[in-house]
Order: structure tokens, then C-alpha cells, then sequence
């Protein structure tokens, strides 16, 4: 029934529900349950129970029973036996007859009543924080109505009221009145003191909460950001001169609203005016017109004049109306708000209210005399010594690159965890005897640690700030935050990081007292105008007991929802207890997230959440937060099935591809050309004396050729002969020469005449370009391959220093082929070249599609592959359609405005300069794909200029897993590592057994196949593209924040007249981190305007402190960037930068101030103030 329907202590219940559950304890013959409200109009759950006949009910244990099968705040605070239920005449239940409830107002457990002086005193205490009548000395504290707040309310009254100073952590420990005047009775006294009020002066100093805010005001992008806005639907005959009057006494009643703020001689102060002329605005506006007007309503308030509090009240009829107030977080809390509703109502109501001895400027007072008289010095030693070690920094994904100040602006989103989740959630606080803001605290830290991969995690939360007793009705900015500092590493279970987290807790409220401005500025830490000292994200677990205005007087009272368009944190996770479980609401900011990304984080934490309650023992590495939906759409993602013809190898297909068009021109390499006839022959010629040699399956032949005709003969006639082929660059060293050879086993080499073998090589060395060679017959062999066997060997580069072989099967090759021919639609009349290093894998991906289509083939001549001018001639002069570039002289060549090609191909590195330029007549298309699944893995068609350009989906029988440290799987939009299954994947590294095992692993997500894992870094995007984000070791760590240098290189690419540009770190001497960036371009860039250009897009950190200029950059033989050839950066300067000195007065007057703030002899104009200790 409706009427059934109560609301106690914020949360909405069935009666009815709560009775059945009674109704089932074995000896209860009948029970009914009313709610009971006190004097102070608290309202508690009362329980009258009937036994069976002649049976003892023990209260204890029906408690216990119910415990079971209900949450806490359903339970009764009383339960009264009777021998049978009064009925009224009909029959029913006469609940007016009930007895009322005594003084024995207790939890369930058997009432015992003070048996010393301390413990009734302890009853008198109890009953006043937990508003209750009477109290036994076994009830325990947290199951009548306590919890980690009230808990240091009473602490806060025994000190004053006892004189002696109990810990939270004793409080949880010996929670009942009994157990707590043991430990009370073996403390010393001590002396509590008072706030007292102040003299009375102009000015008053202000509480370090409101310094804090008063320098974020003087940031233009924070104004409005710290505003406490509400509306209210007011419904009924409102008296608007009876409702500003109640304001006018409320501001006459509180210093707080007649406060306002300066600056005098640099330090902050607060003023107080007597008097205040203060109307409520009245305004007249329909129905379809209130959003607006609310909107318009909030808006920046000028701390320098009183009141910083805004009503409005907006007619909409007779009788209803819009009530909306606004004051600024300066004079305001969350507590402050309580009380601001409760006496408003009271005096709109005409009740008196009792006199305030002390004003919000008394506490400001008393607190700066704390600090100065040296009262906080265990807090502060607490707090220094907890983040005495490096500090970590959130690296959440975000979805628009950081802006080098911090935005405000923000949106907010709303979900519900439902009530079976929620009783899940308390049970682990029970199991773990800790509160369900611990349990939420591990399990936000947990979904943190599963988005950044960070097992170090700081989260702030918000404190009363209320421990002295007399601040309970002040209204005033006390809150104070305290930064949660978490460790959800992989190894411990989730019920041993509440129970860390729970010891965390007690001794952070134990120590909130300390101000969080203090902390930060006693750990000295540097500042970053992008982000908050300390952290960027906040959990809020609000209190169930909030006062809500239903009735004033006969007026009936609602929330007008609306949003607050303003974001303090990046993060803030808002939770609050409710009936139907948790509503939360996560804040966030809308220049760094999408809302869709917001969603899906508010899936991924329900999905946490009902993890945890299903399995609370198992390891935090093992907790996945990927829905359901989630893996539904990424095995969309990897639905790449596409059926392709496997009887034939890749010979085999070009030879019915010569059957088709013999006469057609193959391959071109300057003046010379084969036809399709031509090269068929040759390669068969050259196969039949390979196979003489003893060259078969499994059998590897190095191939050492400079672009040309042979280079082609030969790879063709070693697959023909049935063996593998093993290409190598002469322009490698010849240590790596020697070292590939040996370590391949190539009993054969091929090589030009003009070409050298390596001084040790003790196989037998066949000169490819000599006539007597090609004096075989023609015809084509007898085919002797299968998928599985191999068909070449790439080097690539070792993490030992030594280059490691890669192996790859013709299965695989086949696959890439016919994805690479039906995905460029390649057709007879293309005209492709052979580009790329004849080491680099990419050669593969060039030579063969294009020989099995029937195109034409350009050996791309080796004095023009670096000369992007010339080669973009050579494209022109010679009609070609399709080319591949790696990624640097990808993005040379783009400002050539080439009328040839149909589609530019590039891999390598990421991508960037693309974004700079218009979108040509060509497509480009970029591609990723490690040796080890055959050169190409991901392809994407850049038909739109975007910021970061992804490296595209999955090829045909490819799949894409992207898992984080643990190897669960990341859900969309988090980075995690690239790992790639499917028919493309190469069978290990030749001669490393222990490396293929480590790499080429069991796929843990299709069982009986491999999963290779790439060491990228990269994540899914919502429309199943990937963005690749760097190296997992390129990642660096500078100053405690961790740095993708790939993010930064990408912000330098796109400074105009920027062509090229690498970003590595390098240590000095005195072994401090700094980022160092390389660039090609333009002479006339300068270190401020490279500065300058990067700060629009990156924070201050990620600025890299040294700038070094190159004509060209160093490439290896593959056309990547060779690293180790960068120079080392010249200059020690103490913050990187190139001393400028000041050129205008004003650029004098601020040197000199900063060298007198800084205490630093020498400044520069382009030195940053917190690079040099601000």
C-alpha cells in the first residue's frame, strides 16, 4: 500500500516487506511494524512481535536472522513482544492501541542498562550524536544509526564532555559503550579547548579552504566552477514577504552571508558587514521558459562584495513557483546547506532559533592559531611522511589531448546500482568490518587501476571538517579533503585491499584535521595549472541523512532538476544510499571525455561491482570490468572471416596469372623490363639450379641484391625451388650481414656481382646476375609446398642488441595477399613500386599482390628513394597508381600534390603529418602490422581529417585483442597492449625457443590457436578502429607523471613549418629525466614559438625542456628513424630552455620580482616559473 511506503534516514522501504521477512523467523506467530518519531523528529522502525505460544523470543537472533536477508537500514531500532495485537471491532489491527515505545529504545540486542558513572555519561553522549532516547551499553554503535562521520562527531563530544581523546580506529574496534569505557578508563585526561569568539576588527584572516579558493577565483577558466546552485518546485499559496524575511534573519543570523574577500598587502582577508540589503528577486515566467532562467541564474559571483549568496523565485502561477538559490563555496559546505534548509524552513515556519556563541571568522581564527602554535605537528608529520616517495599522476584516458590550464566545464551522468548489488556491497563491509565507503573506495581504486594499468593511486575525498562541537550549526566553508592514497596491485585479493584500505581510512580521519592546502604546500609540490595538486579524481559517498524541504508550512516542496554545468575534478564519482540502492553520479569534464566514454566507465564500474560481490577472494588481477555488451561488440570488431582459396601457393598463383597475360610488363627497374613470359621463365630457370643445389623445403637462401631485376628473379625462383628466402639490405652492416647468415643456417647466398659476401660466410655463393644461370629450361616446376611450410625469414631488430629472425609460412603469406589484393581492388592496370628496404617486410606486401593481380612492378632506383622531390617525379614520369612509404617519408611526401597515384600506402610510425595537409585526389591509407603476422595487421582509409589518426581494423582472419598488464581484456577506449591471432601469424623466431614461448602464447580467448603479443600500446575506438599510442617501452616517467612520447611528438608535428620530429628522454648529469625533441624544419623556428605552439595542446610536463634542430634526420637502412644517431642536446640550463634576456621595462620588473619570490640569480623570459621552484 502507499500508506505502507515510509522514508527513514533517506532511504524509501515497504513496511510490508520487512514484515514478511519476521513473519518467517520459526516461533513468531504475528508482527506489524509502525514507524516512531522522537521529539527531535527522528523517525526509527518499531517491531511488535507475537510469539508462538509459550515460546522465548531471542531478540539477538532474530536481529541475526535479519541481518541475512535485509540491509542495515531496514532493520528496527526496537522491538517490543507482546502476548497478542490489539484488533479493532472489524478485526484488524488497532495500531493507534499499540503501546508506544519506552526509554528502552534499543537495537535488538538485549537492552543492559549503565552499571558506572562513565557509562552513563557514554549512554548521554551516544544518545545525542545518534539522536535516540535511550541506549544499552552492548548496542553496537554502527548498527543503531552509526557510521565513520558520527564517528567523529563523538569523538569530537567525549573529548569536550569527558576529556579524553579516543581514536576512530578504537571506535571500530570496540564499538559498543561497554567495550569503549574499558579503553576510555586506562587513557590520561586531557584538556580540550574551546573555540572562542574573536575580537572584533575590520579584517579577519580566512581559513586556508577559503584561500585556496579565493587564488583558484583569480583563474578566469575556475570562475563559477566553486558555485552552490539549487532549485526547489514550490506548490501551494506561498507568502513572499513572510519568505524574504526568513532570509533576511538567516543573513543576519550568519556572519557567513554577509562575508566578503580581499587581498591587503598580498595576504587574503575576509570582512564582515553589519548590514546587508537583501531582497529576493522576484520574475514572472511560463512553464517552457524555467530552464532557461535557471540556467541564466548561475552565474560568477565578485568575492569582494556581500553577500555571495543569490535567491530568485520565479512566478510560474498562484501556486507554483520556482525557487532557486546560489551561494559561493567560500561561505558554504555540503553541511552548511543542511543547515541552511532546516532553519529556513524553521523561521519561514516563525519558530525562534537558538542564539550561535561563535561565527564561521572565530573558527578561521582558531585554526591559523592551530598551525602557528605548532598544535597540528603529528598531522603534519603524518601526511608528509605518507607522500614522502615519488607522487603518482592519474594517467586516465581522455578523449581530447589536456589543456595546458585546467577546464571547468562539465557535464554529469547518473546511474543506479540496484539494491541486490548495493546488499552485496555491505556484506563485504561486514565480512570485512569496514564501511561501505571502503568498500566503494577499493572498488573505484580497482576500475582506476584497470583504465591507467597504475597500481599507485591517489583519490580525494571530502571531510566534514566539523571535530569541534560547537561548528555544528555554523554555516561556513569547513569541508576539508583528504587524499586517499591506494595500492590496488594485481596481487592481493579484493577483501585485503578494504581491509588495507580500511586501516588507510581510520588513520587519514584521524589525521583530517590538517588542511589539504597545507599538505601541499609543506610537500612542495610543482605545479600544474592542467591538472589539481595531488589528484584529479574524487569519491563522494553522500550521507543518506540528508535534510530534504518537503513541507514548508502548507506549502509542499520538490527538486527542480537541473545540471551544473561545472566540473571541479576530472572525475568526480558522487555515490548516495537510497532504498533502491546507490544512485550515482559521476562529474566530469567535458573538455577530456565524451559522454559515451562516461557511459561506458559507468557499465565497466557495475560491471566491477557485480564482480566483486559474485567473488570477493579473488585477486585484483583478475577482476574484469568488460561487459557483456562489450565483448559482444568486440567479437564483432574481429568478425574478419573471409574464405580464400588455399590449394595453391603464392608461385603457383603468379604462374596462372602468366598463363592470363604473358605479354604484359611485370617489372621495371630504370631501362630494363620483363614481361610476365620473361620473369616466369627466368625465376624457373633459376629454380631448377637451385633445386640441383639441394635447396627444398625448410631450406633457407640468403638473398643479398640492391634494387634491380634480380632482386625479383630471386625470391621468385627460391619459392619456385620450394625453399625460403631470406632478404637481405646490402646496406646493412656487415657484422649484421654475417651475424643473419650464421644464424639462419643459409648454406646459399645469392648475390649481384658488384656485391661482396661477408669475409666469413663458408656457404656456397650463387651470382645472380650471370648469364649462365638462366640456361635451364623454362617451364614451371613441380610444386612441392604446403601452408605450413616456410616461406621467408625477416630480421628484425632484438631487444639483446642482436637482430632475431622471424619465421613466416606460406598459409600466412597466401592470407595477406588476397586481403591486400581485394582491399585495393588491385587490377593489370596498376602500376605499383617496390619501395621499402629489401630487409623491411613491408618489400613482401609490394612484390608479390602485385605479381598474383597481373599489375606492373617499379624497382624503385636507390638514389631517389630519400629524395621525396625526385620521387614524387618518378611517380609522375612513370604513372604510378599505388605506392607504399614508411611513415616519415610519408609525411614528407604529403605536401606534393601528386596526380598519379589512386592510393598512398604507409606503416612504420604513427601517423601525423597527415592531419596538416588537405586530402589529396589519392587515398591514403594507413596501415600497422608487426613482421611477426605478416607485415600488415590493421588498414585505414583517412577520408576525414581527425586529430589522431587510427591505424584502422583488423585484416581478413585477423583478430585484434587489446588486454591490459593482467591479460584481461580492456574494454573499448582504454589502452592496453595490441595482441593479434588469426591466419596471418608467423610460426615463432628461428633458434629462440624461450622468446617464440614468450611472445607467441596460448590464446587465452580461442583455445588451440596462438596469440602473438606486439609490445604496442593501443585501444579500440566506439566504431571498431584502433588508435596505436606508442611502444609500451617508450613510455617514460618524468616528474611522477608517465609519458607517451609518441603524444608528444604528435603535438610537435603539428607546429606549422614542423616537417619531422622524435621526442626521446635523456638523463643529466645529475641523473634528472628531461624530454628532449629533434626537429626538421624551418630555420626561422624558435624554442618560444615551439613552446608556445605544443602549450595549446599539452600540459606543462609534457613540454620537452630541450630543443634540438636537425637538416635531416637520421634514418637505419628501413627508413625508420635510428635513434641512437641523435645528437646529444648542448646546454645545462636549469630549466631547458635558451637564456632570453628581458627587452622591456615591464619584462625587467617581473625578472626582478621573480628572482625575489624564486630566490634564483638569473631568469630568462622564456624560463617557466614552476620549472624554476614556484
Amino acid at each position: 500500500r502507499i500508506d505502507d511506503q515510509v522514508k527513514i534516514r533517506g532511504f524509501r522501504m515497504e513496511l510490508g516487506e520487512i514484515e514478511s521477512v519476521i513473519s518467517t523467523f520459526p516461533i513468531i506467530r504475528e508482527v506489524v511494524l509502525t514507524v516512531y518519531e522522537d521529539e527531535d523528529h527522528d523517525k526509527r522502525l518499531v517491531a511488535y512481535i507475537v510469539p508462538v505460544l509459550n515460546q522465548e523470543i531471542s531478540i539477538n537472533e532474530l536481529r541475526s536472522f535479519m541481518e541475512k536477508k535485509l540491509p542495515d537500514y531496514m532493520i528496527p531500532s526496537v522491538f517490543i513482544k507482546l502476548e497478542t495485537l490489539p484488533l479493532t471491532i472489524n478485526g484488524k489491527i488497532n495500531r493507534k492501541a499499540l503501546p508506544k515505545p519506552t526509554e528502552a529504545m534499543h537495537s535488538g540486542i538485549e537492552y543492559t542498562a549503565p552499571s558506572t558513572e562513565l557509562e552513563e555519561r557514554l549512554v548521554n553522549i551516544w544518545c545525542k550524536v545518534l539522536h535516540v532516547k535511550s541506549i544499552g551499553v552492548k548496542d553496537n554503535f554502527f548498527k543503531i544509526g552509526g557510521h565513520s562521520i558520527k564517528a567523529l562527531t563523538l569523538i569530537a563530544y567525549i573529548k569536550r564532555d569527558i576529556g579524553v581523546e579516543v581514536t576512530i580506529q578504537e571506535i571500530f574496534q570496540s564499538p559498543t559503550i561497554e567495550a569503549m569505557s574499558i579503553i576510555i578508563e586506562n587513557k590520561e585526561l586531557s584538556s580540550y579547548h574551546s573555540i572562542q569568539p574573536t575580537e572584533h576588527k575590520e579584517y579577519y584572516p580566512v581559513s586556508s579552504s577559503q584561500k585556496r579558493l579565493l587564488i583558484l577565483d583569480q583563474i578566469e577558466e575556475a570562475k563559477g566552477s566553486y558555485n552552490m546552485p539549487g532549485a526547489m518546485v514550490i506548490e501551494g499559496k506561498l507568502d513572499k514577504e513572510r519568505f524574504e524575511q526568513a532570509f533576511i534573519k538567516l543573513i543576519e543570523r550568519h556572519e557567513s552571508l554577509r562575508t566578503s574577500f580581499d587581498w591587503i598587502e598580498g595576504e587574503p582577508v575576509q570582512k564582515i558587514t553589519e548590514k546587508i540589503d537583501f531582497c529576493i528577486q522576484f520574475d514572472s515566467c511560463e512553464e517552457e521558459e524555467i530552464e532557461s532562467k535557471v540556467a541564466h541564474f548561475i552565474k560568477p559571483f565578485d568575492l569582494k562584495k556581500a553577500p555571495l549568496l543569490r535567491v530568485q523565485l520565479l512566478h510560474v502561477s498562484p501556486t507554483r513557483h520556482i525557487f532557486l538559490f546560489d551561494m559561493h563555496h567560500i561561505i558554504s559546505d555540503g553541511v552548511s546547506m543542511k543547515i541552511f534548509i532546516r532553519e529556513l524552513q524553521a523561521l519561514y515556519e516563525g519558530k525562534k532559533l537558538a542564539k550561535l556563541d561563535i561565527q564561521y571568522k572565530d573558527y578561521a581564527v582558531w585554526q591559523n592559531e592551530q598551525y602557528q602554535n605548532g598544535n597540528l605537528k603529528n598531522m603534519e608529520t603524518y601526511w608528509l611522511e605518507k607522500f614522502s616517495d615519488e607522487l603518482p599522476v592519474l594517467e586516465l584516458p581522455t578523449d581530447y589531448p589536456r589543456s595546458s590550464v585546467k577546464s571547468y566545464r562539465g557535464s554529469h551522468l547518473s546511474f543506479v546500482v540496484d539494491k541486490e548489488l548495493t546488499e552485496g556491497l555491505r556484506n563485504i563491509s561486514k565480512q570485512t568490518e569496514s564501511t561501505l565507503y571502503m568498500v566503494l573506495l577499493a572498488a573505484y581504486a580497482t576500475l582506476l587501476s584497470k583504465y591507467t594499468g597504475q597500481e599507485d593511486i591517489i583519490i580525494g575525498s571530502p571531510v566534514a571538517g566539523r571535530e569541534q562541537v560547537e561548528l555544528n550549526d555554523i554555516m561556513g566553508m569547513f569541508v576539508n579533503t583528504v587524499a586517499m592514497r591506494t595500492y590496488p596491485e594485481g596481487h592481493k585479493t579484493f577483501l585485503d585491499l578494504v581491509k588495507e584500505l580500511k586501516g588507510e581510512s581510520l588513520k587519514v580521519f584521524e589525521n583530517q584535521g590538517y588542511p589539504f592546502e597545507k599538505v601541499v604546500e609543506k610537500l612542495g609540490i610543482k605545479r600544474d595549472l592542467s591538472r589539481h595538486p595531488l589528484f584529479d579524481t574524487m569519491l563522494v559517498l553522500q550521507n543518506p541523512e540528508n535534510i530534504e524541504l518537503k513541507e514548508l508550512a502548507d506549502l509542499k516542496i520538490k527538486p527542480y532538476e537541473f545540471e551544473n554545468q561545472s566540473s571541479k575534478f576530472d572525475l568526480t564519482l558522487n555515490i548516495e544510499e537510497n532504498a533502491q540502492g546507490l544512485l550515482v553520479g559521476i562529474e566530469y569534464c567535458l573538455d577530456l571525455y565524451k559522454r559515451e566514454t562516461i557511459t561506458r566507465m559507468s557499465k565497466n564500474f557495475i560491471q566491477l561491482l557485480q564482480t566483486i560481490v559474485n567473488n570477493p577472494m579473488q585477486c585484483v588481477s583478475n577482476i574484469e570490468i568488460i561487459t557483456q555488451e562489450e565483448i559482444k561488440i568486440l567479437k564483432e570488431f574481429n568478425n574478419t572471416k573471409v574464405d580464400y582459396p588455399t590449394d595453391k601457393m603464392i608461385h603457383q598463383l603468379f604462374e596462372e596469372q602468366v598463363e592470363r597475360t604473358p605479354d604484359h610488363v611485370a617489372v621495371v627497374f630504370e631501362d630494363q623490363q620483363l614481361t610476365y613470359r620473361e620473369l616466369n621463365e627466368r625465376a624457373n630457370q633459376l629454380a631448377r639450379v637451385l633445386r640441383e643445389k639441394g635447396i627444398t623445403k625448410e631450406k633457407i637462401v640468403g638473398i643479398l641484391v640492391k634494387p634491380s631485376l634480380e632482386m625479383i628473379i630471386g625470391v621468385l625462383g627460391v619459392l619456385k625451388a620450394g625453399g625460403s628466402y631470406l632478404p637481405i639490405d646490402p646496406a646493412y652492416p656487415s657484422d649484421r650481414i654475417q651475424y643473419m647468415l650464421t644464424d639462419s643456417q643459409a648454406r646459399w647466398l645469392l648475390k649481384q656481382e658488384e656485391l661482396e659476401a661477408p669475409v666469413g660466410y663458408v656457404g656456397e655463393v650463387i651470382t645472380l646476375d650471370q648469364e649462365e644461370l638462366y640456361q635451364r629450361e623454362g617451364t614451371n616446376l613441380t610444386h612441392i609446398n604446403q601452408l605450413h611450410d616456410l616461406a621467408y625469414v625477416i630480421y628484425t631488430s632484438g631487444s639483446t642488441g642482436k637482430p632475431k629472425g622471424v619465421l613466416l609460412e606460406h598459409g600466412s603469406f597466401l592470407n595477406m595477399c588476397h586481403w591486400n589484393m581485394d582491399y585495393y581492388q588491385l587490377t593489370e592496370k596498376d602500376r605499383m613500386t617496390k619501395y621499402a628496404g629489401f630487409g623491411f617486410d613491408a618489400s613482401v606486401w609490394e612484390i608479390f599482390p602485385c605479381l598474383v593481380a597481373g599489375a606492373t612492378l617499379y624497382v624503385v632506383p636507390e638514389e631517389i628513394r630519400f629524395d621525396v622531390e625526385k620521387l614524387n617525379s618518378y611517380f609522375e614520369q612513370n604513372q604510378i597508381t599505388i605506392s607504399f612509404l614508411p611513415t616519415q617519408m610519408c609525411e614528407q611526401f604529403l605536401p606534393f600534390a601528386n596526380q598519379s597515384l589512386r592510393i598512398l600506402q604507409t606503416a612504420g610510425d604513427k601517423l601525423i603529418q597527415a592531419t596538416k595537409h588537405p586530402l589529396s585526389q589519392y587515398k591514403l591509407v594507413n596501415n600497422y602490422g608487426p613482421t611477426e603476422n605478416t607485415v600488415v595487421t590493421t588498414a585505414y582509409k583517412i577520408e576525414k581529417q581527425v586529430i589522431n589518426i587510427p591505424i584502422g581494423k583488423p585484416i581478413a582472419n585477423s583478430k585484434i585483442y587489446i588486454v591490459d598488464r593482467c591479460g584481461n581484456l580492456a574494454p573499448i577506449g582504454i589502452a592496453g597492449e595490441l595482441c593479434i591471432t588469426g591466419e596471418s601469424l608467423a610460426r615463432g623466431y628461428l633458434n629462440q625457443p624461450e622468446l617464440t614461448a614468450e611472445k607467441f602464447v596460448d590464446n587465452p580467448f580461442e583455445s588451440g590457436t596462438k596469440m602473438y603479443k606486439t609490445g604496442d600500446v593501443a585501444k579500440w575506438l566506439p566504431d571498431g578502429n584502433i588508435v596505436f599510442m606508442g611502444r609500451i617501452d617508450h613510455q617514460v616517467k618524468i616528474r611522477g607523471y608517465r609519458i607517451e612520447l609518441g603524444e608528444v611528438e604528435s603535438a610537435l608535428q603539428k607546429v606549422e613549418l614542423v616537417r619531422e620530429s622524435i621526442v626521446v628522454a635523456r638523463e643529466n648529469e645529475g641523473g634528472v629525466k628531461r624530454l628532449c625533441a629533434y626537429f626538421v624544419g624551418d630555420e626561422s623556428l624558435t624554442v618560444r614559438q615551439l613552446r608556445e605552439a605544443m602549450s595549446q595542446e599539452l600540459p606543462e610536463y609534457m613540454i620537452p625542456s630541450y630543443f634540438v634542430q636537425l637538416a635531416h634526420m637520421p634514418l637505419t637502412p628501413n627508413g625508420k628513424i635510428d635513434r641512437k644517431a641523435l645528437p646529444a642536446p648542448e646546454g645545462n640550463l636549469q630549466t631547458g630552455t635558451e637564456y632570453v634576456a628581458p627587452q622591456t621595462p615591464i619584462e625587467e620588473m617581473l625578472v626582478s620580482i621573480w628572482q625575489t619570490v624564486l630566490g634564483v640569480p638569473q631568469i630568462g623570459v622564456l624560463d617557466n616559473f614552476f620549472d624554476l621552484g614556484g
